[in-house]
């Protein structure tokens, strides 16, 4: 029985992969800002996880809010020289919408303001994973600039 569950999991999780639609983009999602990653990297590594942020030991993030019908992107960061956390600054991009375009087999992720395309990312990977059977979804989005 175990087995079974375990080959259902990893069955799930390859088909899962590569499916995103915007619907299931919906949501709140974090990344690390650390070095400020989020704007320097090629590729990015979205989390739908709230726990994300206190789990990765990591102060600066960068969030991504997505409705139907528009984008808000946020960076901020929670540490004290301390060590302590907390609220400390914040920025929020003027509201953006996000586009999903096939090309060539591909996802594509435009943000557009008005109609001028501001950025493009072409999906990676889209996984949704559980730590196990009574914990709730996470969606990973793994995402390449271009």
């Amino acid at each position: 029985m175990k087995n079974w569950v375990i080959l259902l999991f990893l069955i799930s999780a390859f088909t899962a992969s590569g499916q995103a639609n915007k619907s299931a983009l919906l949501g709140r999602w974090i990344c690390t800002n650390k070095d400020s990653v989020y704007y320097t990297s090629k590729y990015i590594v979205f989390y739908s996880d709230s726990t994300f942020k206190n789990e990765s030991n990591q102060c600066e993030f960068v969030t991504w809010v997505i409705s139907a019908k528009k984008l808000s992107i946020t960076k901020w960061n929670e540490c004290l020289p301390d060590g302590r956390v907390r609220f400390s600054s914040y920025f929020s991009k003027p509201e953006l919408q996000l586009n999903l375009k096939k090309v060539r087999r591909k996802k594509i992720i435009e943000l557009v303001r008005g109609k001028e395309v501001v950025e493009q990312f072409k999906i990676i990977e889209f996984s949704e994973q559980r730590v196990d059977k009574d914990s709730q979804v996470i969606k990973i989005l793994k995402l390449k600039r271009i």
